[in-house]
């Protein structure tokens, strides 16, 4: 169908936490960097490593949560899964 209709460009300030924490909450495995590096047989490629990987899922994630709030809009479900039609959210 298109675009949702109630689409804005930008959020309220009011809705500026509820980014940060699910930003935080999308990053939590940061605590794992240390021991990550540590076990590297090459720790040396780990700055490429991991800048490669944020950007990676930063890019991963937000065209995942462009391409829902395109498709749902502003009533989008916090669990993307109960979203979608039949029982198939419902596993």
């Amino acid at each position: 169908d298109g675009v949702s209709q109630d689409v804005v460009a930008f959020a309220p300030p009011s809705r500026v936490l509820i980014f940060a924490g699910t930003s935080v909450y999308a990053f939590e495995g940061i605590a794992l960097v240390i021991p990550i590096r540590e076990s590297m047989e090459k720790p040396e490629y780990f700055p490429h490593m991991l800048v490669g990987m944020m950007l990676f899922f930063v890019v991963f994630l937000t065209g995942f949560g462009i391409l829902g709030y395109f498709a749902w809009g502003n009533h989008v479900k916090a669990v993307a899964l109960n979203e979608l039609p039949g029982t198939l959210g419902m596993l």
